[in-house]
């Protein structure tokens, strides 16, 4: 089942009777009224507006990229707490297709960055990469960089090939 669960509706129209989550379920109140509580720090954060309830992860991180050649794209661009210092850890997984080609790489890519709390930002030694690459695609390549007090995801690109990348991640922070 999904985070957002299910509403079963019933009784007046479209008033929810239940909310079915993956864990247990929640009955509104004489004023049909649903409480959504969240975790400090625990990664997810709700909002509504009329009559959708979104339910967002905020610890995670999305971005896509072309590249043409052997050329060097700039993804993720996730700002670091520039007021409190941290230690972030990263968890990547980063797919790349060349459809010309029908050609293709993969990445698992584990890291650490930090912040002072005050902009300044730094990546922490030790980076782990998986790869999984076609043949051709074996010069591709990609990395967590640090630049100021942002975090991104450089992916690099293979002559010859145009490469259309996407990254999805998610990070802990302790702070």
């Amino acid at each position: 089942m999904s985070q957002a669960g299910t509403v079963v509706a019933g009784g007046a129209p479209g008033l929810p009777v239940t909310f079915q989550a993956d864990t247990g379920s929640a009955q509104p109140d004489a004023f049909g009224v649903i409480n959504f509580v969240t975790p400090a720090n625990g990664g997810i954060t709700t909002s509504a507006a009329g009559n959708t309830v979104t339910i967002s992860l905020t610890n995670r991180v999305y971005d896509t990229a072309t590249t043409i050649g052997h050329n060097t794209a700039h993804t993720v661009n996730f700002a670091m707490s520039a007021t409190t210092a941290g230690t972030y850890t990263w968890d990547f997984s980063i797919a790349g297709y060349d459809a010309i080609n029908n050609l293709s790489v993969g990445y698992t890519l584990v890291g650490a960055t930090k912040t002072d709390g005050s902009g300044t930002g730094a990546l922490i030694n030790g980076q782990a990469l998986d790869e999984f690459e076609d043949f051709l695609l074996v010069l591709a390549d990609t990395q967590i960089t640090v630049v100021g007090n942002t975090v991104r995801v450089d992916v690099l690109g293979v002559a010859g090939e145009t490469i259309d990348w996407t990254v999805t991640g998610y990070y802990t922070l302790a702070n």
